[in-house]
């Protein structure tokens, strides 16, 4: 597991989570997963499945939750630095509407600091 992140994305007054894992066979190769669930009843509910990229196309590298938005930073393909790694990502923010999470807003691409990763 990479990160859970909480914050209520369907305005029912109660916090949501979204799971971020990791799957790797070994060597450069990964995937990113983020599973989103909420509470029915005390039980936890799967709301939605993104799968990502590995790191250096599309992979996952940050998740938030902020004003009812989920917010993914992905690794910018069209920026990578070998298989390892992207020097930029491509931010994209969802909101929940209808059952399922629709992108919302203009992506916003930005520099990664490799030196912190």
């Amino acid at each position: 597991m990479v990160s859970v992140t909480y914050g209520d994305l369907n305005a029912d007054g109660t916090e949501e989570a979204a799971v971020h894992l990791n799957y790797t066979e070994g060597g450069t190769a990964n995937w990113d997963y983020l599973y989103v669930y909420k509470l029915v009843r005390t039980r936890p509910k799967l709301m939605s499945i993104l799968k990502g990229g590995s790191r250096s196309h599309g992979g996952l590298n940050r998740v938030a939750i902020q004003n009812g938005l989920l917010t993914l930073d992905f690794a910018d393909p069209d920026r990578r630095v070998g298989d390892c790694c992207s020097e930029g990502y491509i931010r994209v923010r969802y909101r929940w509407r209808d059952g399922k999470f629709v992108e919302e807003g203009p992506r916003e691409h930005g520099d990664v600091d490799l030196r912190i990763r």
